[in-house]
């Protein structure tokens, strides 16, 4: 991706800490963008049919939302040096905290 990513979250939020980081640890260009309430709020439900913090708009304009679901999907764009390990225990260990995004 030559283009950033556009990462919509806050500087409080530890979601939004976790997807900045990813993306810090793989290069992966970004720019973060607040959440103006209430109209990002309007817009967000329009385009995906929820509010959720953070979310990513792709370059190409696609919006994605849930931190563990948009690591993986990043995983399988970018190869080289995953986060998400090979060994399947413990894939499964660090998806573990699935449960609080």
């Amino acid at each position: 991706m030559v283009k950033p990513v556009t990462l919509y979250g806050s500087n409080i939020s530890y979601f939004t800490g976790k997807m900045e980081n990813y993306f810090r640890v793989h290069g992966i260009p970004y720019e973060l963008k607040s959440m103006q309430f209430p109209a990002f709020k309007k817009r967000m439900e329009a385009e995906v049919g929820l509010h959720q913090m953070p979310a990513v708009i792709l370059p190409d304009g696609r919006w994605m939302t849930d931190t563990t679901k948009m690591i993986q999907w990043f995983e399988s764009q970018f190869p080289e040096n995953k986060i998400i390990p090979g060994d399947p225990v413990q894939a499964f260990l660090c998806l573990i905290d699935r449960g609080l995004d």
